[in-house]
């Protein structure tokens, strides 16, 4: 009986601090928005015009660090 206890007891815990982190506008990750603008031209790019963002890519505006599949896929 007590462990179920104690499971419920953090599972309220874990629900407070979602409620305070989204209450005190916490933001871990640091910038996701900035992260999504980043990725959006990628994906606009190869879905406008693959062949010609695939020969570009990894190239003067069109560096990223992320795979070239990742974008891909996110295209579809």
């Amino acid at each position: 009986m007590d462990k179920s206890k104690n499971i419920i007891n953090l599972g309220a815990v874990l629900f407070l601090s979602i409620i305070f982190s989204y209450i005190i506008l916490e933001d871990t990750i640091c910038g996701a928005k900035n992260d999504f603008v980043f990725h959006k031209k990628f994906i606009i790019l190869f879905a406008e015009n693959f062949k010609n963002t695939l020969n570009g890519y990894g190239k003067g505006e069109l560096l990223a660090s992320n795979s070239l599949i990742f974008y891909i896929f996110l295209k579809v």
